[in-house]
C-alpha cells in the first residue's frame, strides 16, 4: 500500500477549495482568506486531467462529458461572476479544461515538434479568445503537467512561477503543491469507479454554483 495522497483526495481537496473560493466570492467578498485557498483548486483540477487522460479507457468519452459539462454549466457560472444569465465575455472553466484536453490529445498524436508547438499555442489562443476562466494560462499549465509528468516537481516549481506572474494572488496556487506533491498514483477506493461519483464531481460544479448564487440573492 503506497502512503500519501489518492485520486479520490486530491479530487475531494479541489472541490472543497473550489467551492471556499465561491463563498469567497459571493458570500464573503471583503474576506481574502477565503479566495486564497481557492487557488488551490484550478492546479490539481489540472494535474488530475493529465492523470486521467493517462489512465481513461476512453478518450471520446472523456472529452465528451467535458463538453457536455462546459455547456450545463454557463449560466450559473454567468449568474455567479456577472450575475447575468447570459455572458459571452467569460465563459467557464470546463472550456478551458476541454481545451487543454484536446490540446494535450493533439500533441501526443504527432512526434513532430513544430506542430507540438502549434497545438500549444492553438490551444492557449482558442482559450484567450473564447475568454475562457484561466484563459490560456490553463492550457499551459495543463501542457506543463502533461510534458513533465515524470518531473513532477519541477513541474510543481514552473506552475508556482506561472501563478505568481499570473497575479499576485493567484501566486497563493503555490499551496496545490503539497498534496500534488503527496498524490500516490492510485485512484482511491473502489466506489469511486462508479458512475454515480464520476458524474457526482462534474455535476457539482453548476449545483454548487446555483445554489450559492440563490443564496447570496435572497440573503444577502
Amino acid at each position: 500500500m503506497k502512503v500519501g495522497l489518492n485520486g479520490f483526495h486530491l479530487k475531494m481537496i479541489a472541490l472543497l477549495t473550489m467551492i471556499i473560493d465561491h463563498v469567497g466570492l459571493l458570500i464573503f467578498p471583503d474576506v481574502m482568506v477565503f479566495r486564497i485557498i481557492g487557488r488551490m483548486a484550478f492546479p490539481i483540477y489540472c494535474f488530475l486531467l493529465v492523470e486521467g487522460f493517462y489512465h481513461t479507457s476512453d478518450i471520446g468519452k472523456y472529452i465528451k462529458r467535458l463538453a457536455v459539462f462546459a455547456v450545463i454549466s454557463e449560466i450559473p457560472f454567468n449568474w455567479m461572476v456577472s450575475g447575468k444569465l447570459i455572458d459571452i465575455w467569460h465563459q467557464n472553466v470546463f472550456f478551458t479544461l476541454l481545451i487543454g484536453l484536446l490540446t494535450i490529445y493533439m500533441i501526443n498524436r504527432t512526434c513532430n515538434e513544430l506542430y507540438k508547438s502549434l497545438f500549444l499555442v492553438g490551444g492557449a489562443l482558442l482559450a484567450a479568445l473564447l475568454m475562457t476562466d484561466y484563459s490560456a494560462y490553463g492550457v499551459v499549465l495543463i501542457y506543463v503537467f502533461y510534458l513533465m509528468r515524470d518531473r513532477r516537481t519541477f513541474a510543481c516549481v514552473i506552475m508556482a512561477v506561472m501563478s505568481y506572474l499570473m497575479s499576485t494572488i493567484q501566486g497563493a496556487a503555490v499551496l496545490a503543491v503539497i498534496p500534488i506533491l503527496l498524490y500516490n498514483g492510485k485512484k482511491g477506493p473502489a466506489f469511486v469507479n462508479g458512475k454515480m461519483w464520476k458524474y457526482g464531481f462534474y455535476a457539482i460544479y453548476p449545483i454548487h454554483m446555483t445554489v450559492l448564487c440563490v443564496i447570496a440573492y435572497f440573503c444577502i
